[in-house]
């Protein structure tokens, strides 16, 4: 796929392991870097578990600019799985292709996927839904755009809202009719920047194993007019450091060629999952962690992390200090998980269910926009620009 990142990956190697090993400049002069990018790749490099408390003043600091650009608001967003069905056979996932432990397979019909979104939406007070997909080849493009247009009925119904997607890499044809559609952000993983891990973590079949092609999906969804994107990795499948320095870069490159980078910042960190092979020795500690998400935040701070459930509740405070975040409160990684009770989940989540939860984000200093009209203000409890008018715009300034 000539002119897109994929291009580009190997030519970065060798520079950046420079960078991040011995703090020598940036050099690569086919692929120039702007300043910002460069002191966040430098910033990586720091061991801040050789210094905790001074680690801390960093994180605190950070959380006070954070206050100050957003006062506090975080959006919350509520996952729905459409298909536990899966034709991959990702090692660290319970969906892999031939599990059969701890997850009951299912694909949601149209009645069932409305019953869950009239449950978050009516119920629950939601106005942001996450479509959660595997790779299911029993859900087509076609399938997945009449979804978008159930929930955005149906939100629309309520007031309005954001329907948001995150699924498998697709092709530009297929993203280009999803962009007619009405959708706030498309989401991918890139699980891990580190091709012989991730070859050796996503083995054949299925389309995942092919590193190169879920490399270019960004390039494909903003070509085929996607207007806002989100991007992460999994933390703890291979050298954090490494992955979070990589994903910095593919933003850098995305922002000098398509004019924007991601709207979304997917923070997920490597948890267990029943029947799923266990990873060690790559995943974060809770404070190296949150100085990455930080380190992030600092110097692209349109992007807003998607802070998840995966995570206990202080640690997501931690993470949402300040606020400019997207926030998950009640989870189920089930198709069918909230209304019919099915059994099973991707992996394991908490679930910060109802008023309690936001009464204790509010005592963290935090304004919770719920309920939330996803374009127009911030519904009943705050009145300051939403996603779509600020932090979904694309753009990440450098």
């Amino acid at each position: 796929m000539a002119g897109m990142f994929s291009e580009f990956y190997d030519r970065l190697q060798e520079p950046l392991r420079n960078l991040l090993r011995e703090g020598t400049p940036w050099d690569c002069p086919d692929f120039p870097i702007s300043p910002e990018t460069e002191a966040a790749l430098k910033a990586l490099r720091w061991d801040v578990q050789s210094d905790t408390a001074r680690a801390e003043v960093f994180l605190f600091r950070a959380a006070e600019d954070r206050e100050e650009r957003h006062q506090g608001r975080i959006y919350p967003v509520v996952p729905v799985y459409a298909t536990s069905i899966c034709t991959e056979s990702c090692l660290y996932c319970n969906y892999r292709r031939g599990n059969r432990e701890g997850v009951e397979r299912v694909r949601l019909g149209t009645k069932e996927l409305e019953e869950e979104i009239h449950y978050l939406i009516r119920t629950k007070g939601y106005r942001v839904i996450e479509l959660v997909y595997a790779t299911d080849p029993g859900v087509t493009a076609e399938d997945i755009a009449e979804h978008v247009r159930l929930a955005g009925h149906m939100l629309s119904g309520a007031g309005g809202g954001i329907t948001a997607l995150n699924g498998p890499s697709l092709s530009e044809e297929e993203y280009r009719l999803l962009a007619g559609e009405d959708i706030g952000f498309v989401a991918l993983w890139q699980e891990t920047y580190d091709e012989e891990r991730y070859r050796e973590l996503h083995p054949p079949p299925g389309r995942k194993h092919d590193f190169r092609n879920r490399l270019d999906a960004f390039d494909r969804m903003l070509r085929a007019g996607i207007s806002r994107i989100g991007m992460g990795v999994l933390s703890g499948l291979a050298d954090w450091r490494y992955d979070w320095a990589m994903l910095l870069l593919h933003e850098e490159y995305l922002q000098r060629t398509y004019g924007r980078g991601p709207a979304v910042l997917g923070i997920p960190r490597l948890k267990p999952a029943p029947g799923a092979t266990e990873i060690t020795g790559y995943t974060p500690t809770d404070l190296e962690f949150r100085y990455a998400v930080a380190i992030h935040q600092k110097y692209r701070p349109d992007c807003y992390p998607f802070v998840n459930t995966r995570e206990d509740w202080s640690l997501c405070m931690d993470l949402a200090s300040g606020g400019g975040c997207l926030f998950t409160f009640n989870c189920s990684t089930i198709p069918g998980g909230y209304t019919r009770r099915h059994r099973g989940s991707q992996f394991f989540s908490h679930d910060f269910e109802g008023p309690l939860f936001r009464e204790a984000a509010a005592r963290s200093g935090l304004k919770v926009g719920l309920p939330w009209s996803g374009g127009n203000g911030g519904g009943e409890e705050h009145k300051s620009p939403t996603p779509r008018d600020s932090a979904l715009h694309g753009s990440h300034g450098s």
